[in-house]
């Protein structure tokens, strides 16, 4: 059985001190930024099926595409802010950020409830407890795709983590704009 401490809270991780003001001149050079807005866009509405079918300035993206996510307005790839070109000769192109999100008390309890609701994250949630099988060809169909990191799933005080990284059941990520979904 996998398990991990019991959190009262969700963060990501601080790491680089930044002023109160950098964030919102982050969000709008983003917007400012036609190929930022372009991708900002793009993660938000969700990419083609196909390279050839993606506007040529974001292609350089395309592989990394999954790890593209929008928190609280800023354009992440995964726990790094990506920097508008206005601002990037004073920083990296990317660089860890600080940010505690918060959350309502009642958040919690909705990702539990809706990660039972949810009939793949149910099973998910019920591998991790009981264990994986030894082979991806015992695995249900439905949880293949989470194989390759299986070792990095836990449950912690009911919810469903990959590493420190809460998942989001389905029925949420639309409201979330979260990066902490799977």
């Amino acid at each position: 059985m996998s398990e991990c401490m019991n959190k009262e809270e969700f963060e990501v991780h601080l790491l680089v001190p930044i002023s109160q003001e950098k964030p919102e001149e982050f969000k709008r050079e983003l917007d400012r930024d036609p190929i930022m807005a372009k991708l900002k866009e793009t993660v938000l509405l969700g990419w083609p099926d196909k390279i050839s079918e993606v506007d040529p300035d974001l292609q350089e993206y395309w592989n990394f595409r999954d790890e593209l996510c929008i928190c609280d307005g800023h354009l992440l790839k995964g726990d790094r802010l990506i920097t508008p070109s206005a601002l990037r000769p004073e920083m990296s192109e990317e660089f860890e950020v600080h940010l505690l999100v918060p959350i309502s008390q009642e958040k919690p309890e909705e990702f539990k409830r809706e990660l039972d609701r949810d009939p793949i994250m149910a099973k998910l949630k019920e591998t991790v407890l009981l264990g994986w099988p030894d082979k991806i060809s015992e695995v249900d169909p439905d949880l293949q795709e989470y194989w390759n990191f299986r070792d990095e799933l836990c449950i912690c005080d009911g919810h469903l983590l990959k590493g420190d990284r809460l998942i989001t059941p389905s029925a949420l990520r639309p409201e979330m704009s979260v990066c902490q979904s799977a």
